[in-house]
């Protein structure tokens, strides 16, 4: 099959990418992100949607809809598919070309519409239209956001989590050192650490050199997280308790966006919707080690066994990689929309 992306979010299309690829599909992308350098593209556009507008485009605007079909016709009709990852609401961009679109949700389905009430509640309508339909192919790669989508746009979306070789590094450590990651600069560094912002631009060779990696999280689905477990780089994460905690400290920023729109959104602050999170996952991520103590980081840290933990990971990432690439392959292979 041949498929067209546009996306906000360089990483997840390029995953998805390199496995369709893999399976004998072609993607070709169109990549608005400003992280684009990181895989050596520059920043595209697909007018009159570009990386300046996205986030204020109206999309329930029938002129601009009209507008972006009629422009693109010729264009897409050399396509079987589209994928969309980030944001959903893409989608609707497609609808009426008749074709069926992969949704891959991997942020909050209102994103980035929290604070208009009205585009935010044609956005969740019309996907969940697009659901009903069956044009859209629901998938989620992570078990938060596959929980999220089937609460507020319906559906049943098939957890299928990404992996993330395109960094073709793998763990070698070399530096004394492990690394802090987290969404804010001015969190607590313990003793021992560098902050993973002090490292500027790095290589993923330079950040696999460090003896391990510890997160205070900023969102329940990270594609760096999936980038250093493939890497199988020794994970530190705070225990579940521990995350709730620090979401209740607004660490956690990414989460949700303004909900006073939304309704229900206290169902995904609690322990239960914390534990979909990809590193709480053990049937997708074991081997991952938790600390409840930020002040103890360093100890337990020395006192893991990191070199048993990363071949431990080794050897579960080959599991892995077979059974995405089984579940990508059951997804296209199973039919889809015909408008």
């Amino acid at each position: 099959m041949k498929f067209f992306n546009l996306d906000m979010h360089i990483s997840v299309i390029e995953d998805i990418k390199h496995i369709l690829y893999d399976l004998g599909h072609q993607v070709d992308s169109v990549c608005m992100s400003g992280h684009g350098w990181v895989f050596g593209r520059e920043k595209e556009s697909l007018p009159p949607i570009t990386h300046e507008n996205w986030d204020k485009v109206i999309l329930n605007h029938d002129s601009l809809l009209e507008e972006f079909y009629n422009r693109y016709k010729e264009t897409f009709s050399e396509y079987d598919a589209f994928i969309v990852t980030y944001p959903a609401c893409f989608a609707i961009l497609f609808e009426a070309f008749n074709k069926p679109i992969y949704v891959v949700g991997c942020v909050r389905a209102h994103h980035p519409n929290w604070d208009n009430v009205d585009l935010l509640t044609f956005t969740q309508d019309k996907l969940a239209e697009m659901v009903e339909s069956g044009q859209i192919i629901t998938i989620a790669n992570n078990k938060y956001d596959s929980a999220y989508y089937e609460a507020y746009v319906g559906g049943n979306w098939k957890h299928i989590p990404n992996i993330c070789e395109h960094t073709r590094a793998k763990y070698k450590p070399t530096v004394d050192e492990f690394v802090m990651s987290t969404g804010s600069r001015s969190y607590y560094r313990p003793k021992g650490s560098i902050h993973i912002s002090d490292l500027g631009r790095y290589s993923w060779e330079d950040l696999y050199s460090y003896k391990a990696i510890a997160h205070v999280p900023y969102n329940v689905s990270i594609m760096s997280i999936f980038e250093q477990y493939t890497a199988n780089v020794p994970l530190f994460f705070p225990t579940i308790e521990h995350g709730l905690h620090l979401q209740n400290l607004g660490y956690m920023s990414d989460l949700l966006g303004t909900t006073k729109h939304v309704t229900n959104t206290e169902d995904f602050r609690t322990k239960d919707a914390l534990e979909l999170a990809d590193f709480y996952d053990d049937e997708w991520m074991p081997h991952i080690t938790y600390y409840d103590d930020i002040n103890n980081l360093r100890n337990l840290i020395d006192s893991t066994d990191l070199a048993n933990i990363s071949n431990s990971m080794k050897k579960f990432n080959q599991k892995r990689k077979e059974k995405v690439y089984s579940l990508w392959e059951d997804i296209i292979n199973a039919g889809y929309f015909h408008g």
